[in-house]
């Protein structure tokens, strides 16, 4: 990695020189600049990031980068580490020779595969010297946690476990209650599902369950049944759950039983390109609180009669207690098109969130209605900017996307400037400026 001599001169002068390094290759030049970076405020709070995952790098990593990271580890407030899995335990080791007395945010990530043997090597009871009493939040990635946990990770209050690419790995829940007892809000990755076994003889399990505020699970091959059909998982404020298939969806979304409110706003972090075919559809009560986020990838366009479409994720159990709708503007282009959406009759209420990336004209094209009777209200907002549009376009949005109803509906706009320029409003909208 070259660096000028301007910024040599200028970098120490920077806080993020001595506050924020990062590792991501292993040149002679970088890893001078990382020593550098680490020694220039030996006695300041820092926070270390080490990205050298190719098995080439090993060698660099296990002789060099960790002797000069060790002695450091005291004073880190985020370490973040992704590394081979065939120096895990040299890691492993050369974490538990220092307390972390700072740490509140910890990554231990493995990638790769191994040449000698298949076994993911545990975490030990030892890490950090069995001290940091700030770390809450870890993602440890193709380690075993089977029969245990560090000491360190007691006071931890959000994790992530990834079971990356070995397939042997599973989730344990019983050493995850034992060993993280105040744990809030798990995620765990994987490929195959494991066995849970019947929860209700497992009283560490339902332990765990019962505090967790969030659970992601995102398994390849779904959620493993023993904890699906737990009644005990239907009072967890919100699960997300990439598992969209109509066993998991017939359990979990009844969960979220009465006054549904559904917020579709796709995320669009700055393009399509960058959104792909992803989504998340959050259901939550409003009057429980209690939440389940489906995401997933939208499948193939098809050509065909919407009714040769699979039904949008979780509709086919609460469409009839759909009582607010928060669509965006990717949603309505992009999953509109590959779901069918049935009727709304408890549906009254609608946002629309505008994108500066899709026309109205786009949203008006997509040949698809929301037949909601009892529908009052829908708010137009624009997130990014004041959109500019006319009264008739307002109003040919709304003939597109709604079947029309029997009473008036009020169209509230939020950030929508509407120009003077008159035009024809159907006779069952009342649009009302910002």
């Amino acid at each position: 990695m070259g660096v000028c001599r301007s910024w040599r001169a200028i970098g120490p002068t920077v806080p993020a020189y001595w506050k924020d390094i990062e590792l991501t290759a292993p040149s002679d030049g970088a890893l001078a600049l990382f020593r550098s970076r680490l020694e220039a405020k030996p006695d300041a709070p820092v926070s270390v990031t080490v990205t050298l995952y190719r098995r080439s790098y090993s060698n660099v990593v296990s002789d060099v980068v960790l002797p000069l990271l060790a002695p450091h580890i005291p004073r880190c407030t985020q370490l973040h580490i992704r590394a081979h899995l065939d120096i895990d335990s040299t890691i492993t080791t050369a974490l538990s020779s220092h307390p972390a007395f700072l740490l509140e945010t910890f990554t231990l990530a493995f990638y790769g595969e191994r040449r000698e043997r298949w076994l993911a090597v545990p975490l030990p009871p030892t890490l950090f010297a069995s001290t940091a009493p700030r770390l809450r939040s870890i993602y440890i990635r193709a380690v075993d946690i089977r029969t245990t946990l560090p000491v360190a990770f007691a006071d931890v209050t959000t994790a992530t476990f990834d079971n990356g690419r070995m397939a042997e790995l599973a989730i344990h829940l019983e050493s995850i209650s034992t060993h993280l007892p105040v744990l809030m809000d798990l995620t765990v990755i994987g490929t195959s599902c494991p066995y849970v076994g019947s929860i209700e003889f497992m009283p560490a399990i339902q332990r765990l369950l019962a505090r967790l505020d969030v659970m992601r699970i995102l398994m390849r091959d779904g959620i493993p049944a023993g904890l699906l059909y737990w009644q005990g998982l239907s009072s967890m404020r919100h699960i997300y759950t990439t598992d969209t298939t109509a066993r998991s969806l017939a359990k979990l979304m009844p969960h979220v039983w009465s006054h549904v409110y559904l917020d579709a706003r796709v995320p669009e972090r700055g393009s399509d390109q960058e959104i792909g075919d992803r989504y998340v559809l959050r259901y939550v009560s409003l009057r429980t609180g209690i939440c389940r986020s489906l995401a997933g990838t939208l499948p193939p366009h098809i050509e065909s009669p919407n009714n040769d479409l699979p039904v949008l994720p979780g509709l086919s159990v609460l469409h009839d207690r759909l009582y607010r709708l928060e669509m965006s503007a990717h949603f309505w282009v992009k999953l509109a098109s590959r779901f069918t959406i049935p009727p709304l009759p408890a549906c009254t209420e609608v946002q629309v969130t505008l994108s500066r990336h899709i026309t109205l004209a786009e949203m008006s094209s997509v040949p698809l209605q929301l037949h909601c009777p009892y529908l009052r209200a829908v708010e137009v907002t624009s997130p990014d900017a004041v959109r500019r549009c006319t009264f008739g376009d307002i109003s040919n949005l709304i003939v597109s996307l709604f079947t029309r109803v029997e009473t008036r509906v009020h169209v509230a706009l939020r950030s929508v400037e509407l120009s003077e320029e008159s035009a024809e409003v159907a006779d069952w909208i009342d649009i009302a400026r910002s």
